[in-house]
């Protein structure tokens, strides 16, 4: 299991594009700001692709088996997905309740 609770500590943890905002914003300040990671740690890829593509992914992987109670690594991807899947619906949903139908 990940120990990622100290890193977001004090942090709103939310689920979706903002939760994946902030957990890429506090992955810059721990490893961009500080240069613990280079260009050299993260070849082919930039820094910042790295963190976009790899370990925001994984963070938030680490934070929902967490939050589960210690969770295997595929019950934490198939959340996400499920997650995923139910906010595109929601939203799509709230977006089509938005539109202006005497137009």
């Amino acid at each position: 299991m990940c120990s990622m609770t100290s890193l977001f500590e004090g942090k709103i943890r939310e689920c979706g594009f903002k939760g994946a905002a902030i957990v890429l914003r506090v992955l810059q300040e721990e490893l961009l700001n500080t240069g613990s990671i280079t260009i050299e740690d993260t070849r082919p890829s930039t820094p910042i692709l790295f963190i976009q593509i790899v370990l925001v992914s994984g963070c938030i992987l680490c934070l929902i088996q967490e939050d589960r109670g210690g969770i295997t690594y595929a019950e934490a991807k198939t959340i996400l997905h499920e997650s995923d899947d139910f906010g595109k619906n929601y939203y799509m949903e709230e977006d089509d309740s938005n539109t202006d139908e005497s137009a």
